[in-house]
């Protein structure tokens, strides 16, 4: 499973990441654009993760009612973690035979493989989203004035044909609009009838595009997730503050997810069993958030994680968590529809800070981003 996309709108070494709430300012019906952007990280060298302190938990515990979920402690599993390859300053996404990498200035991707592939970046663009799965890769560039349409480039890895999803396609893509893709269909926003506000999705077998589901008017969209169970988003309105409402896409229409803090959530995931979401815990300080999920009628508090941070991979969400306390590690952990959640990652512990970007799946493996006083890194691990 490639994930949903992953927006790369800040690809630099990062000191603090606050992300400012741009939801409210939004008018959808006009050509809005995402109003947010996923906090990354740069890195550099890698070192072994130390092992977290050992907490109780059991799989497939009993969950609680949304207002009440049963609170679980992660328990360490780490992972085998290797440094990436490549250039520190660049962002590498690892996958089973091929990587994906980001220039550090934005401006060019590398496909690296059986072949290697250069993606040019026009001049007036800058590089937004990646994507890699187990049969295409994905790069996205968007107008850094926000003017102009996106331009997606999807490659098919095994035969190396490449095409490209933009404004001029049969749906055309918009200025700073949410991707995702799956193992069959990439995911954007277009306008539909009456410039409604819409997810496309394209079929990557015969390059036909559909119309999937429009916002209703003053109504937008952000944040579209594609995780095992089926496509997500968060969805918005124009009001001031704007009230925010995950949905899941059924047909062609949505659903909310369940037990979610009435216009509080941020993004979320559907995996094969269950969901998982963040809310943030301060408007002000939209990356601070809690982590829920839940499994059928069961629900579970995850504890502290970044919003913008969640993916699927291998099945399974993963998400960053900041350190509890200055010198602290940085970590990723690992949920599970058995209800079982892990460390995964941990950076090393000391010095006076650490922030773990959002991880970066490329079908079966995952790699990572931290910054850290201790040292910068770049790692990657098979998710099993």
């Amino acid at each position: 499973m490639g994930g949903g996309g992953r927006r790369l709108c800040a690809l630099g070494v990062v000191a603090s990441v606050t992300v400012a709430l741009l939801v409210s300012g939004c008018s959808p019906g006009d050509g809005s654009t995402d109003p947010t952007a996923s906090p990354s990280t740069g890195g550099s060298s890698a070192t072994a993760p130390t092992t977290p302190a050992s907490s109780d938990s059991s799989p497939s515990r009993s969950g609680g009612p949304s207002d009440a979920p049963t609170v679980v402690d992660a328990v360490p599993d780490l992972l085998p973690w290797k440094l990436a390859p490549g250039k520190v300053a660049d962002t590498v996404t690892v996958g089973a035979g091929w990587t994906l990498t980001v220039a550090a200035d934005s401006r060019s991707v590398t496909l690296d493989g059986d072949r290697t592939t250069r993606i040019p970046i026009p001049a007036a663009s800058t590089v937004t989203d990646t994507m890699l799965s187990q049969a295409y890769a994905v790069v996205v560039a968007g107008d850094r004035r926000m003017t102009q349409p996106d331009r997606a480039t999807v490659i098919e890895l095994a035969s190396g044909d490449t095409w490209y999803v933009d404004g001029r396609s049969d749906h055309g893509t918009v200025a700073g609009g949410s991707w995702a893709l799956d193992q069959e269909r990439l995911w954007h926003a277009t306008y539909g009838p009456g410039r409604a506000y819409c997810l496309a999705a394209v079929d990557l077998a015969d390059q036909s595009s559909d119309i999937a589901w429009c916002a209703d008017g003053q109504h937008g969209f952000t944040n579209v997730e594609a995780g095992p169970g089926g496509t997500s988003l968060m969805m918005f309105d124009d009001a001031r503050p704007s009230c925010r409402t995950l949905q899941e896409l059924t047909d062609a229409d949505v659903t909310p997810f369940p037990g979610v803090t009435d216009c509080r959530g941020w993004d979320g995931l559907l995996l094969a069993g269950g969901r998982v979401w963040t809310v943030p815990t301060k408007e002000n300080r939209i990356e601070d958030a809690e982590v829920f999920a839940s499994i059928g009628d069961a629900f579970y508090d995850l504890g502290p994680g970044r919003s913008g941070s969640l993916v699927a991979c291998d099945g399974a969400a993963y998400f960053a968590r900041d350190p509890a306390s200055d010198g602290g590690a940085a970590q990723v952990l690992r949920w599970t529809d058995d209800g079982t959640l892990s460390v995964v990652y941990e950076s090393p512990a000391g010095g006076e800070s650490a922030i773990a970007g959002a991880p970066r799946c490329g079908e079966g493996h995952l790699t990572v981003s931290v910054l850290s006083s201790k040292g910068d890194a770049q790692v990657t691990s098979v998710t099993s």
